[in-house]
């Protein structure tokens, strides 16, 4: 993406993983994200192989009001212009990880 590791902020933040297992961030880098009419900024970047393109905070969904489904891979939140639906993708998921 044009970006060095260099650029990023507050490295060292240890994560754990949904299976148990803890990583440690390489830090944070600021990229737009667009989602409907709404931005998101900050990004935290691992070094590690992951089936997910992006995991979205308790913070954001709360922000968003948004309405998260596991069983359904999507969440859902209303906008200006009415509700918004974000699907997840298995062929994605599956494809990151071989």
């Amino acid at each position: 993406m044009g970006h060095s590791l260099a650029g990023l902020e507050n490295p060292g933040r240890i994560l754990s993983g949904f299976n148990g297992s803890s990583t440690t961030s390489l830090g944070d880098i600021i990229l737009p994200v667009q989602l409907a009419s709404h931005s998101q900024r900050a990004i935290l970047v691992v070094q590690e192989l992951s089936p997910f393109n992006v995991i979205l905070g308790r913070t954001w969904l709360h922000y968003m009001k948004a309405i998260p489904s596991t069983y359904h891979q999507m969440v859902s939140f209303l906008t200006n212009e009415g509700q918004t639906d974000l699907y997840g993708s298995q062929l994605a998921a599956r494809s990151a990880i071989k």
